[in-house]
Protein backbone atom coordinates (compact mmCIF):
# COMPACT_ATOMS: atom_id res chain seq x y z
CA UNK A 1 0.00 0.00 0.00
CA UNK A 2 1.09 3.50 -0.69
CA UNK A 3 2.03 6.06 1.87
CA UNK A 4 -0.81 8.37 -0.04
CA UNK A 5 -3.23 6.46 0.57
CA UNK A 6 -2.39 6.26 4.42
CA UNK A 7 -2.72 9.99 4.48
CA UNK A 8 -5.99 9.67 3.04
CA UNK A 9 -7.47 7.74 5.80
CA UNK A 10 -5.97 10.46 7.94
CA UNK A 11 -7.72 12.97 6.53
CA UNK A 12 -10.69 11.48 6.25
CA UNK A 13 -10.74 11.08 9.65
CA UNK A 14 -10.15 14.65 10.61
CA UNK A 15 -12.91 15.58 8.31
CA UNK A 16 -15.63 13.33 10.32
CA UNK A 17 -13.93 14.70 13.72
CA UNK A 18 -14.58 18.27 12.40
CA UNK A 19 -17.95 17.39 10.34
CA UNK A 20 -20.70 14.99 11.26
CA UNK A 21 -20.22 11.79 8.71
CA UNK A 22 -24.38 13.09 7.07
CA UNK A 23 -22.81 16.45 6.75
CA UNK A 24 -19.66 15.72 5.34
CA UNK A 25 -21.90 13.62 2.45
CA UNK A 26 -24.09 16.90 2.21
CA UNK A 27 -23.83 18.63 -0.79
CA UNK A 28 -24.05 22.08 1.80
CA UNK A 29 -22.37 20.79 4.56
CA UNK A 30 -22.73 23.48 7.45
CA UNK A 31 -25.37 25.23 5.41
CA UNK A 32 -27.94 22.30 5.24
CA UNK A 33 -26.58 22.16 9.23
CA UNK A 34 -28.17 25.27 9.92
CA UNK A 35 -31.15 24.97 8.03
CA UNK A 36 -32.47 22.07 10.37
CA UNK A 37 -31.81 23.87 13.30
CA UNK A 38 -33.91 26.87 12.27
Amino acid sequence: MCPGIGESIKNSLLRYKNRPYREGNHRSGGKSRKAHVA
